[in-house]
């Protein structure tokens, strides 16, 4: 087993349950915050995984351009993977406008245009003023990416 498959499944072996008999005798705010946090914790736990073993860009880019960017540039593409390797391999940092334009080289222009298509596509959301955090779809799509690599 190598320490990427160690490191895997230790990450995936963390996974907190609750009991649904206990989840419904809770109060409402009680159970909603709960459920946050639990959400909050599957959340982390797919991005320690995808940090452990991260799938390549070219799987990436095959997944962005079947599913989500069909229509675009290649370019577009590819900088959009780039963009989304890079969030997920910095687990806990923040990502904004200055961080994308490091990693593609594009102008504002360009990355107010990436940065809206990934938003309407659901692969990254907003945590802050032109600050970024990885969403549930391109976790899905960075998952296949590793199943396809």
């Amino acid at each position: 087993m190598s320490d990427g498959e160690a490191g895997a499944d230790a990450v995936s072996g963390a996974r907190a349950t609750v009991d649904p008999a206990t989840l419904a005798a809770l109060p409402l705010p009680a159970r909603r915050l709960l459920e946050q946090s639990l959400s909050e914790a599957r959340y982390r736990e797919r991005i320690a995984a995808l940090y452990i073993v991260p799938p390549t860009q070219g799987a990436v880019e095959r997944g962005l351009k079947r599913q989500f960017l069909q229509r675009h540039r290649y370019s577009h593409v590819t900088a959009a993977a780039r963009v989304l390797l890079a969030v997920c391999a910095s687990p806990g940092k923040r990502f904004d406008y200055a961080a994308f334009h490091a990693l593609t080289g594009h102008s504002d222009t360009g990355i107010y245009k990436l940065v809206r298509n990934l938003l309407r596509a659901q692969l990254l959301h907003r945590s802050g003023f032109k600050q970024f955090v990885l969403g549930e779809a391109a976790l899905d799509l960075l998952e296949r990416g590793l199943e396809g690599a």
